[in-house]
């Protein structure tokens, strides 16, 4: 009798933790939103401000003031666009895809906490030149905001949304609004 008690006891352990370990983490394999996540125009944009910054001080060298003030500018062109926009885009994408991981996790509140981190440094680079990136910027604002109200909602069109998402945020990243948009900064700011 003690044996059969102890092995029902035994099977309503196994039973509740098995329970348990497929409540917390689905069994479908994590496809994340961004796969694709280069980081090539930090590169291009750090290159040609050191490139710049070589030719301004070879121009200052032989004398040319007029040439490395004009390469000076452009050095500083390109390290105004790594401060206000690609590496708060960078950061952007990578709370994005933090949120795609922990809404798998079925971590809705960290999810959610990410994704408003992510508006708020949007927020930041829209407000960081004025009108140029404030329309593109904003539109990725609002299908954030979208994509949380449908978290909270928990609709169907959740997975489309942040897929939609990722893939806004990386095309911003990568080809850049700053190109599309001919932004610029202000060294001041």
């Amino acid at each position: 009798m003690k044996k059969i008690f102890f092995l029902l006891i035994l099977g309503l352990l196994i039973a509740s933790i098995s329970a348990c370990e497929s409540s917390e983490t689905s069994s479908e394999p994590w496809i994340p939103v961004l796969e694709d996540t280069s980081f090539s125009y930090l590169k291009d944009s750090a290159c040609e401000a050191v490139k710049d910054l070589a030719k301004a001080s070879n121009k200052i060298q032989t004398g040319e003031k007029a040439e490395s003030s004009k390469a000076l500018q452009r050095a500083m062109n390109s390290l105004l666009e790594l401060r206000f926009y690609y590496i708060p885009m960078t950061e952007v994408r990578q709370l994005v895809y933090d949120a795609d991981r922990l809404l798998f996790l079925k971590k809705v509140d960290k999810t959610q906490e990410k994704l408003k981190q992510a508006n708020k440094l949007l927020t930041d680079i829209a407000n960081s030149d004025g009108p140029n990136l404030e329309e593109p910027v904003n539109k990725l604002v609002l299908m954030i905001d979208e994509l949380i109200l449908s978290i909270q909602e928990s609709s169907s069109t959740v997975p489309k949304k942040l897929r939609d998402v990722g893939h806004r945020v990386n095309l911003m990243a990568l080809k850049g609004e700053l190109i599309l948009t001919d932004a610029k900064f202000d060294p001041n700011r």
